[in-house]
């Protein structure tokens, strides 16, 4: 009974433990390494496309990685004359190039060795020892992909994760989960695609697995890139947490009325804040003060990723 209690309170703690984005980026840069040094020496002793387009993929994981750890130290720099609200929106600009390089480089030559194997088959050798690689890829990323998982949950409903993914600021943890999930998803399907070809004999299906595997990289990197472009362009919060925004403001009394509220993220869970209130009447400019600092240190409490708040004061109905 005490050993069954220990294993319930262990499994409790590792839920409540917070990942970091640190973590979920050089967990996915590990993998991904390992996962260049076999695939490669496999697909040069199988002749495997298949294996080549899991190197690529491993490759250009890679690259995403290190773009995200860059992303992250320089993310980090404070605010100086030229970027008053600091640096925050680096990581932007790396995930961009990150979804552009998987692409353009990964993504295409995979499609083009693919098809060009398709039009002239050839015949893998050593095939089991791609069976193993592939085998072993898919439980590493896996892995992988649980950490960036839970990071992007943060402990909230595994069922809602479509919800909580899309309303995320975590995108550094979203761009390793999509990279996870590539990692996963190309692993399986190389190893189903090479299966079918001993099975059939069909020589096609190595060249098929790769074309798939092109695919599948197309799409979840077109998604990173939409990912990337609204938080460049100025991403707003969830409406759940502009709602908990409004309502920090009317629990001062002389608030009146809530209207305008304008958000937007400026880094790793940094959020700019401008909001528009209406105050009641014959206010003194001491009050006044004081219920704008009220309003700000509220927001902040209440939304902890808040950063700034700028508070405007307006009359409704008036321009």
């Amino acid at each position: 009974m005490k050993r069954s209690q220990k294993l319930k309170d262990f499994v409790q703690k590792l839920k409540k433990k917070k990942i970091s984005a640190r973590k979920t980026v050089f967990t996915s840069f590990i993998v991904d390494i390992l996962d260049i040094i076999f695939n490669f020496i496999v697909a040069i002793m199988t002749g495997s496309m298949v294996m080549i387009a899991e190197t690529l993929q491993g490759f250009a994981d890679v690259i995403m990685d290190l773009f995200l750890i860059i992303g992250l130290r320089l993310g980090r720099n404070g605010e100086d004359r030229e970027h008053s609200f600091g640096h925050g929106k680096e990581i932007y600009f790396w995930v961009l190039l990150a979804s552009l390089v998987m692409i353009f480089l990964t993504a295409g030559l995979t499609l083009y060795f693919g098809i060009r194997r398709f039009i002239l088959p050839e015949i893998v050798e050593r095939i089991f020892l791609a069976y193993i690689i592939l085998s072993i890829g898919v439980i590493s990323n896996a892995y992988a992909f649980s950490v960036s998982f839970r990071r992007v949950l943060n402990r909230k409903n595994p069922k809602k994760i479509v919800d909580i993914f899309k309303n995320s600021d975590l995108i550094a943890s979203k761009t390793t989960f999509i990279a996870d999930l590539i990692g996963t998803s190309s692993s399986f399907l190389g190893l189903l695609a090479l299966i079918l070809y001993s099975v059939t004999g069909d020589l096609r299906f190595d060249a098929l697995g790769a074309i798939v595997i092109g695919l599948v990289l197309l799409f979840l990197s077109f998604m990173l890139l939409k990912n990337a472009k609204e938080f460049l362009i100025g991403k707003s919060v969830s409406k759940n947490l502009e709602d908990e925004m409004k309502k920090a403001a009317l629990e001062i009394d002389e608030v009146k009325d809530v209207l305008e509220l304008k958000t937007m993220y400026i880094g790793l869970e940094k959020v700019l804040v401008n909001i528009d209130v209406h105050l009641e009447d014959d206010l003194d400019t001491d009050t006044i003060e004081e219920i704008i600092d009220k309003i700000q240190y509220k927001i902040k409490k209440r939304v902890p990723k808040v950063v700034n708040v700028q508070v405007e004061l307006e009359t409704p109905g008036k321009e």
